[in-house]
């Protein structure tokens, strides 16, 4: 146990358990609306960056269940979802699901 952990523990602080990084990328890439709906994902330092085909499938109330720090939508089909020094990791798991979902 961390030393933040345990002391949060011991002030009686709610301790929210970490989501494994592959179970948060299933979660993000299913609410964005599986590959067919996710025409590009990157990352800079911080942040998920979002292309999707289709609004409607997007789920955010879901995305907001992953607890990222924000989430900013720059326009009906880009956004960003800003996850601190996760974000390049997730993109990857992301993009491997997106490659997998498109082979034949």
């Amino acid at each position: 146990m961390k030393f933040l952990d345990k002391l949060k523990a011991k002030l009686g602080l709610d301790i929210e358990p970490q989501i494994p990084l592959d179970e948060m990328a299933e979660i993000i890439f299913q609410a964005l609306g599986g590959a067919s709906n996710i025409e590009d994902i990157g990352a800079c330092a911080t942040r998920l960056r979002i292309v999707i085909r289709d609004p409607q499938h997007l789920d955010l109330a879901i995305i907001r269940q992953t607890k990222p720090f924000g989430i900013i939508r720059l326009a009906d089909t880009q956004l960003q979802i800003i996850y601190g020094v996760k974000a390049n990791l997730l993109s990857q798991y992301i993009n491997e699901k997106c490659d997998t979902a498109k082979m034949p």
